[in-house]
């Protein structure tokens, strides 16, 4: 899996008319004016429709029945009623427990009744927005909406001068410009490609810097611990103005887990 960065060349279409020929001058012809249209004029712009967002107005497909949806989720409170799942993090364990799950510490399990799940599910709202430091960037996530977003963790990238190389950070660099420049992209994927040049320990917070200075929309950080979770909330806290607190209120940044 590698990410793309190609060239953008502007193309104009060339205008119709003069006499006919034979099908070589038509290629020729062809060939001829494909040239000239890689060569955009010196300042021009792509043209494309403003930033916004798309709301479905229609219902998405059911890819499967109601009855077996239903099944899927009780199996899925059976699971987490009998088996549980494991946490490492006793900050995170308490909070289940708190809560009112069942926390067993030798074993580090969790499990969840099903009426405990119902409760979560319902204080959870239909959607949320995102407000980056620009607030004309924001989205909305959930409900009928939905926001197109670079992908994550491709570990090379290829073009079509330099060809194919490892992730680094003057081409993740160049990604979140390209994901900045174009409208119809409205958020930033973690890592549109993993700079493996720079050290792993650090990497989030160059990366994040990159995301907060060559562009102000929405983006996805990483989830590989809480400390990374933390820098990334109080880096979008100083570059919108504000604290932890009142990040609350009005995020700006996503992450996904997978469990």
């Amino acid at each position: 899996m590698h990410n793309l960065i190609a060239p953008l060349p502007l193309c104009y279409a060339a205008p119709g008319g003069g006499s006919a020929g034979t099908a070589q001058d038509s290629t020729s012809a062809r060939s001829s004016r494909r040239g000239r249209t890689r060569r955009a004029p010196a300042g021009q712009t792509i043209q494309q429709q403003p930033f916004g967002q798309v709301e479905r107005c229609i219902k998405p497909i059911d890819l499967i029945s109601a009855d077996h949806l239903e099944a899927i989720h009780q199996a899925s409170l059976t699971i987490l009623q009998e088996i549980g799942i494991e946490y490492m993090s006793a900050r995170a364990r308490q909070i289940f427990r708190d809560a009112g799950a069942e926390v067993d510490e030798a074993s580090q399990m969790v499990r969840l009744t099903p009426e405990l799940v119902d409760q979560a599910l319902t204080s959870a709202p239909e959607h949320f927005t995102l407000t980056p430091r620009n607030p004309a960037h924001a989205i909305k996530m959930g409900g009928g909406f939905w926001a197109a977003g670079s992908v994550a963790g491709p570990p090379q990238v290829h073009d079509g001068i330099n060809g194919r190389r490892p992730g680094n950070l003057a081409d993740f660099t160049k990604l979140i410009q390209l994901s900045q420049y174009f409208n119809a992209v409205q958020m930033f994927g973690y890592h549109p490609v993993s700079p493996i040049d720079i050290p792993a320990n650090t990497r989030h917070l160059d990366t994040y810097y990159v995301c907060q200075t060559q562009g102000d929309k929405a983006y996805k950080i990483s989830a590989i611990g809480r400390e990374r979770t933390q820098d990334a909330i109080d880096m979008m806290a100083i570059a919108k103005g504000m604290d932890r607190e009142a990040m609350k209120h009005e995020p700006a940044i996503v992450t996904t887990i997978s469990m």
